[in-house]
């Protein structure tokens, strides 16, 4: 059986990278990275760890090109099927608009084929979490942001 996860009212199925596209994948994911998850694979605790965490997404931001993180994506995605469908065969489609689904997603084939450690997982995701939630408020309208004040 495939793990799998359901993510946004839909379940994903990932099959694992053998071993030398495993490989590939996780070079080419360190690259990207960079030293941004030194701090975090180095056991950085408390605030330390928030700002390892912060200097690994903006990295990982620095470090995007276009074409080549597209690929990436495309590869993480090539092993992954939605509701029994391959992600690949209408990918332009499944996530049009769905960007942070497309990012827990990523991180769900991530964490699968353990290309970095659970707790560092861990930590984006509750990120991606607050970010998601942040962005339904702001599309419940003005009267919703009120949960946002602090008194």
């Amino acid at each position: 059986m495939l793990p799998s996860k359901e993510i946004d009212g839909h379940l994903y199925e990932v099959d694992l990278f053998t071993t030398t596209e495993g490989l590939k994948v996780w070079i080419r994911l360190q690259k990207i990275v960079g030293s941004g998850f030194a701090g975090l694979l180095e056991g950085a605790g408390g605030d330390e760890k928030e700002q390892a965490l912060a200097s690994a997404v903006g990295s990982l931001v620095g470090a995007m090109d276009e074409d080549s993180t597209i690929e990436l994506i495309k590869k993480l995605c090539s092993r992954l099927k939605r509701d029994n469908q391959s992600v690949l065969a209408d990918y332009d489609m499944f996530f049009r608009g769905k960007y942070l689904t497309l990012g827990k997603v990523l991180m769900f084939v991530i964490e699968e084929n353990f290309f970095f450690g659970k707790d560092i997982l861990q930590e984006l995701g509750k990120r991606v979490d607050q970010i998601s939630e942040f962005q339904n408020i702001l599309k419940s309208g003005p009267d919703s942001t009120d949960s946002l004040k602090t008194e």
